[in-house]
């Protein structure tokens, strides 16, 4: 089951709409409350290898710019994953909820069927709930397995 690290910005509400005992925000790790996005808040969740919450929508590139720093010596240089939310705490509790229930299904042209949470995770995938489609994409240049020339 993947783990979640939320945003310090994030309502401590969300979490019962994450898999069981998995999702802790970002002081519960001891980062304090105004630590900086990057290398902070992305090098928690890399360690944890969670997928990281937000509402901000500079993560994406912040990410980005901590996977293209990592050391060459490291076997995975990809972060666990993304999920933006959208803005206002009852926006984000009718999205997760929605995505629980299975009335929302995440869908990405790599994968037959829906996507799973474990997915995003091991995938480094990018879930952007801030659009009315569920906008999928990959957070990397990682090469899928299969992927042809």
């Amino acid at each position: 089951m993947p783990k979640f690290i939320l945003d310090n910005s994030l309502s401590d509400s969300l979490k019962p709409y994450f898999p069981s005992l998995s999702a802790k925000k970002t002081v519960e790790y001891g980062l304090k409350s105004n630590a900086k996005d990057n290398p902070e808040v992305v090098a928690l969740a890399f360690r944890q290898k969670a997928i990281l919450v937000t509402t901000d929508i500079k993560m994406v590139e912040h990410c980005k710019a901590y996977q293209r720093s990592l050391s060459r010596k490291l076997a995975r240089k990809c972060v666990f994953g993304l999920l933006l939310l959208p803005d206002g705490e009852e926006s984000q509790k009718r999205v997760l909820g929605d995505i629980k229930s299975g009335k929302r299904n995440l869908r990405h042209k790599q994968y037959k069927g829906h996507v799973t949470w474990e997915y995003v995770r091991t995938d480094n995938l990018v879930v952007n709930a801030r659009t009315q489609d569920l906008q999928i994409q990959e957070l990397c240049d990682c090469e899928w397995e299969g992927d042809e020339d």
